[in-house]
């Protein structure tokens, strides 16, 4: 039985690039998707080397330092990023070969929040949405396991949570934890990280 650990990480710009490092390698993981990686490929390749795990870069931009990762025990193969026009990169997808068996990743950041928050919500709402859809119509044609995970910033009752949540498990849904809060502004909390996963897995 293949068993996987896997982490979804907002590294923030990786600012505090050693404590990102201890954060990793103390949850142990066979997968990892990272955001705001402004470490550029350098700097994710220097935390894969330190973890002993493979990676892939994916820019927001093709002038941009910072962007989506994927670090994982296994080889990586078949890389494509999405992207929208007039927005950055949302998603690196990637195929993970992992105790003998296929698993397509795909790390996304969907759009962020213009401030102030409430109508940056409302810009969102739209944008988030498609690029949700895209990365569903590619994962419906594929016929072995999927995770997607990542800084989805979109709450459990946006459009872009349900296409996602319609074709794929909520692990927080599965395992209960759902309340259980990924970011805070000011007191409030609000689960905006998600891990989605389509498989014969026992979700834990």
């Amino acid at each position: 039985i293949l068993k996987l650990r896997v982490a979804t990480y907002n590294i923030l710009e990786g600012k505090r690039i050693r404590q990102v490092l201890y954060n990793i390698r103390s949850v142990h993981p066979d997968i990892v998707c990272l955001q705001e990686s402004r470490l550029s490929k350098k700097g994710v390749k220097f935390l894969a080397r330190s973890l002993g795990m493979h990676y892939q870069f994916g820019p927001y931009n093709p002038r941009s330092d910072s962007g989506i990762a994927v670090l994982a025990t296994g080889l990586i193969e078949s890389v494509r990023i999405f992207t929208m026009k007039r927005e950055r990169s949302f998603g690196l997808a990637c195929r993970v070969k992992i105790g003998g068996q296929e698993i397509f990743v795909v790390a996304v950041h969907l759009k962020s929040l213009p401030r102030p928050l409430f109508s940056g919500f409302l810009k969102s709402i739209g944008p988030q949405a498609r690029e949700a859809a895209e990365i569903v119509d590619l994962v419906e044609k594929l016929k072995f396991p999927v995770i997607v995970a990542g800084d989805c910033n979109t709450l459990p009752f946006t459009p872009a949570y349900i296409k996602l949540s319609s074709k794929l498990k909520d692990s927080c849904v599965v395992t209960g934890t759902s309340r259980q809060s990924s970011i805070f502004i000011g007191k409030s909390g609000y689960r905006i990280d998600h891990v989605f996963v389509r498989g014969p897995w026992n979700i834990k």
